[in-house]
């Protein structure tokens, strides 16, 4: 119930954060603002990232269909 709540508070600040000054990323999404990064090492984390997810979702997919 607390973090539903905390949640719930988040995303109001969120919405009502009109002016864009609440920036708080979560790692797997804070490559994108490294400027250190040149756009096609960006392009390969997120390809690598959206493959990881590909394989996941098949891994899940096996699994229930083992147990049917």
């Amino acid at each position: 119930m607390k973090q539903t709540l905390k949640n719930i508070l988040n995303g109001m600040a969120h919405i009502l954060d009109l002016g864009t000054t609440i920036q708080i990323y979560p790692p797997e999404i804070d490559f994108y603002f490294n400027n250190s990064l040149s756009p096609e090492q960006k392009d390969a984390i997120a390809i690598s990232k959206d493959w990881g997810m590909v394989g996941k979702d098949l891994e899940y997919a096996i699994g229930k269909y083992k147990l049917e």
